[in-house]
């Protein structure tokens, strides 16, 4: 048991500690693991719920069982990882890469998917929100007096049986 405790002790883990790190990532809830490198991680089981995963690059990880409930992976590639019975509700999954994936079980339940990869390497843009469009307002000056218009104007009416041009009168000063 004392050399048990010892080489815990090395390792930087006590006998109750249930947090994993993984290339400097700790594996918990809430944690920062933006850009971090977890390329064929066994994160089994993680619980990542409400994670910062930005960038991470989860290349042929294993997140079977794992929750990712609320976790932000934007930009993340999960390029052939193992997504079996993981919980991803919520995750914001934009710009994230899914390509080869394995996914079965997969709670997508709210994700939202902008520009995200699908395991077939199509585009998944169904949560992209689509900008309205903001009026526009342009500032108009009128013309000084000694302006001429070069070309002249005209108003056009449309009523239900013809159309009519009927030039507008221009009137300039000249001083």
């Amino acid at each position: 048991m004392a050399l048990l405790l010892v080489a815990l002790a090395v390792l930087g883990m006590t006998a109750c500690s249930k947090t994993k790190t993984v290339n400097g990532c700790k594996v918990k809830a809430g944690t920062n693991c933006a850009g971090k490198n977890l390329v064929k991680a066994d994160l089994t089981g993680a619980n990542f719920t409400g994670a910062n995963l930005t960038g991470a690059n989860l290349t042929g990880a294993n997140l079977t069982g794992a929750d990712l409930s609320g976790a932000n992976l934007t930009g993340a590639n999960l390029t052939g990882a193992k997504l079996v019975n993981t919980r991803l509700e919520g995750a914001n999954l934009t710009d994230a890469n899914l390509r080869g994936a394995t996914m079965q079980n997969t709670d997508l339940a709210g994700a939202i998917r902008c520009r995200t990869t699908r395991t077939d390497g199509t585009i998944d843009d169904s949560s992209c929100s689509r900008p309205t469009a903001a009026p526009t307002t342009r500032a108009t000056t009128a013309p000084s007096p000694t302006e001429r218009p070069t070309t002249p104007t005209a108003v056009t009416t449309t009523t239900p049986r013809a159309t009519t041009t009927t030039p507008r009168a221009t009137t300039t000063t000249t001083p």
